[in-house]
């Protein structure tokens, strides 16, 4: 991978969420810091993270690309353990531009509270996000750290008759908590589990021009995997290739995490793909619930 490429898979996305996604938030520091990280030789930037909490779902999507209608039996991830995979990563890395955590759905993970309080805590990440379907009010002691200037919650209106999204929004204006509310009524199919036989320049090519190129790399269980998509094919038995995540325990110093990490990030394509019809542009109706023919 030449220059041109770390430069559109760090450095351009970090300057795009802060300016852009975290508009209203971002302080001048904040954009220094990711110039400074992503431009002076020796420093390690990295754009977006996304860590998985908790497999449980209040929803049960047809189309879901994290697959959590798959989960027959859903389970919470231990918070020491979803900790301990975040800050090796940081522990060697200069600045994290966004952190995103995730489920399933998030606010009924019971150790919320203890998650923010850490991530928060740690001045290498400059924003946390939250992912929510919409159907869950947070407690008030979560909503108060929530509306942290760092924090920013993202709804998708499905226009299923569970969410509560008017109430929550009202609550967290009430609270000064930052949020958007996208309507988000069609989705495009990631179709089925099954392997597809793409060749490695399809999956490269269909790697690069997907959304997961730049902000999707997930961390499930100790390993970094380049799209949530994959980190889910791959906990639930449906994709086996280890040599398509990154070992973030794995034995080293500092300086070969951060060379094996920058290679990892850098490989031209993921099996994942070969797991996806994303390429294809197939749009469905979003949020259609398994058994049901209508929401």
């Amino acid at each position: 991978m030449n220059q041109n490429t770390y430069f559109r898979k760090n450095f351009t996305p970090s300057v795009y969420l802060v300016t852009q996604k975290f508009g209203s938030q971002y302080t001048p520091e904040q954009l220094f810091r990711v110039v400074r990280d992503g431009l002076l030789p020796g420093r390690a930037l990295y754009p977006r993270l996304v860590c998985v909490m908790t497999t449980w779902c209040t929803l049960k999507c047809r189309d879901c690309n994290n697959l959590m209608s798959c989960y027959e039996h859903p389970y919470h991830l231990d918070p020491d353990l979803v900790l301990k995979d975040v800050e090796k990563i940081l522990e060697n890395i200069d600045t994290l531009t966004e952190l995103e955590l995730i489920g399933g759905e998030p606010f009924i993970y019971p150790d919320l509270d203890k998650i923010l309080d850490r991530v928060l805590s740690n001045k290498k990440i400059l924003f946390v996000s939250l992912t929510s379907n919409g159907t869950v009010l947070p407690k008030e002691d979560i909503l108060k750290k929530l509306a942290n200037s760092r924090v920013r919650i993202e709804f998708s209106d499905y226009g299923v008759k569970t969410q509560k999204l008017d109430e929550l929004t009202a609550l967290f204006d009430r609270y000064g908590v930052k949020y958007d509310r996208n309507p988000d009524l069609c989705w495009v199919s990631p179709g089925g589990v099954e392997k597809r036989g793409k060749n490695k320049v399809r999956l490269a090519k269909e790697y690069k021009n997907c959304f997961a190129f730049k902000y999707c790399s997930t961390i499930l269980h100790g390993r970094l995997y380049h799209c949530s998509r994959g980190a889910h094919l791959t906990d639930l038995g449906y994709m086996d290739c280890p040599e398509d995540s990154f070992d973030i325990h794995a034995k080293r110093d500092r300086a070969s995490f951060r060379r094996d990490l920058k290679k990892f990030w850098l490989f031209p394509y993921t099996m994942a793909c070969d797991y996806c019809d994303h390429a294809l542009g197939n749009k469905v109706p979003s949020g259609v619930q398994v058994g049901k023919e209508e929401k």
